[in-house]
């Protein structure tokens, strides 16, 4: 039983490390070097068609994103959770429950919330850009929950860590993506006009 659960535990971790270096890579533009046409620049920054949801009531566009966002993670958190904790034998499915639960509510009232007072201005091509400063708030909120269900369960506190930043890279990917979806789906294809100014400059 110690073996198996030893295990898994450094299963988890490689897998956690994978993930960490994926999102560290950078992008495919930043290996075209410095050169870039004035053209190809405006081209990029163009202004993209009106999302289909634009104009989305803040509550109903909260819930949306709720919905897309909770539907790939709570798999992904059950996945995790029967793989590292100690009692997940026990507790997995009680675990289940509660996590169904609070994580779309905690997701849809920092959602509506920050729809309401922060969203950022859209970008130069009309789009808005995913608030890094959003998805950390949201990141360390959501990992004091997942880290107090796990002890709340029994589980030790070498387990419960290691399960929370494995559940937190995966709802990081998730969220991010989820995010960049949205603010496309919720474009306005009006771009800021002093970003559009610079942009023909």
């Amino acid at each position: 039983m110690l073996d198996r659960l030893c295990w898994r535990r450094r299963l988890a971790v490689r897998i956690v490390a994978a993930f960490l270096c994926l999102s560290a890579l950078p992008s495919s533009k930043g290996f075209a070097g410095p050169i870039e046409h004035q053209g190809d620049l405006a081209e990029s920054n163009a202004p993209v068609s009106p999302g289909p949801f634009v104009g989305t009531e803040p509550s109903i566009l909260a819930l949306y994103k709720t919905i897309t966002y909770t539907a790939t993670v709570l798999t992904t958190d059950q996945i995790w959770y029967m793989g590292i904790a100690e009692k997940a034998e026990d507790t997995g499915g009680l675990f289940g429950i509660v996590n169904t639960i609070t994580s779309p509510l905690l997701t849809y009232a920092f959602e509506y919330t920050w729809e309401r007072c922060c969203e950022e201005p859209p970008g130069p091509d009309g789009v808005r850009p995913v608030d890094p400063n959003k998805a950390i708030l949201y990141r360390l909120i959501s990992m004091t929950r997942t880290f107090t269900l796990a002890l709340l369960f029994g589980n030790e506190l070498g387990a419960s860590a290691l399960m929370t930043v494995a559940i937190s890279t995966t709802r990081t990917v998730a969220y991010v993506a989820n995010d960049m979806i949205w603010n496309r789906l919720t474009s306005s294809g009006k771009p800021e006009p002093t970003a559009v100014a610079m942009v023909g400059k």
